[in-house]
């Protein structure tokens, strides 16, 4: 039987929301009202949040390894937007840390996470775009599989038997017993957070590539999960691997041999990198 989606928005509305000092940077960012000064004053009385911020911009995925001290440093080397982004990705961090009787194992989901986060990153680069939300979009794309796992577990039981039946994509799988896939689920999660429509939306579409915002970012983010997946980091999907759309390498302007020479880099910044080891 699937699952109504009313009742799935209701078992979203029940996650407890962000710590205090999150929603007020998230409200801040969103007004456009944010500086370094009252960063600093509202990360002062959050230090768990705090710790986390500084442990992931001091990872190789930043290149600033041991530089960045303080939210002052991180703001004044990353820059806002960044600190933003790390801000929210700590959060999140902290607020799904597993459970004992998870069916996700979180340190193998959060190792593919992060490695599409910084094939996201290569690939972008490659490519000469840029995008402050790169970063958050790789590392949270795939978020919804935690509502899943969090609140939906007899159900995901079955599309797990599904997807293993079937041979099919996770998102397939789904689809067949929810009638909703975790790209969806992850966007109505992220919408109830009040995240930029920006990451709402390619978070949503990561899968479908149905764009409404930022294509450069959705296209290489689309193209980090399939490698990711190609390269067996982590965990995703049974690493049930997408073929790749000829009009995302247009976009990006770029082709095949180009993919395949980012591999070694973006096998390398992830074993360098220690946040999920």
């Amino acid at each position: 039987m699937k699952a109504d989606v009313n009742h799935i928005l209701a078992r979203i509305e029940e996650l407890p929301s962000f710590a205090e000092s999150v929603r007020k940077i998230i409200d801040l960012f969103n007004k456009g009202e944010v500086d370094v000064k009252n960063l600093e004053q509202i990360l002062a009385q959050d230090a768990g949040i705090s710790t986390q911020v500084l442990r992931i911009a001091n990872s190789s995925f930043f290149g600033f390894g041991g530089q960045i001290n303080s939210i002052k440093d991180a703001c004044m080397i990353l820059g806002l937007p960044n600190v933003y982004n790390l801000v929210t990705a700590a959060a999140i961090l902290d607020r799904f840390p597993g459970e004992e009787n998870s069916i996700i194992n979180y340190n193998n989901y959060w190792l593919h996470s992060m490695a599409v986060a910084i094939a996201t990153k290569v690939i972008m680069d490659k490519a000469n775009k840029r995008s402050d939300s790169a970063f958050l979009s790789g590392l949270i794309h795939d978020i919804g599989k935690l509502i899943l796992d969090m609140y939906f577990k007899d159900e995901y039981l079955k599309i797990i038997q599904y997807q293993k039946n079937h041979q099919c994509p996770m998102v397939d799988a789904e689809k067949s017993v929810m009638n909703i896939d975790h790209a969806e689920l992850g966007a109505m999660l992220l919408e109830s957070w009040k995240f930029p429509k920006e990451i709402v939306s390619i978070t949503k579409n990561h899968h479908k590539l149905n764009l409404e915002h930022n294509l450069d970012v959705s296209c290489s983010l689309h193209l980090a999960n399939i490698l990711v997946k190609g390269l067996s980091i982590g965990d995703s999907d049974g690493n049930h691997i997408t073929n790749i759309s000829p009009k995302v390498l247009s976009h990006l302007e770029l082709n095949w041999d180009d993919l395949l020479s980012l591999l070694p880099d973006i096998e390398k910044q992830v074993k360098d990198n220690e946040i999920f080891h």
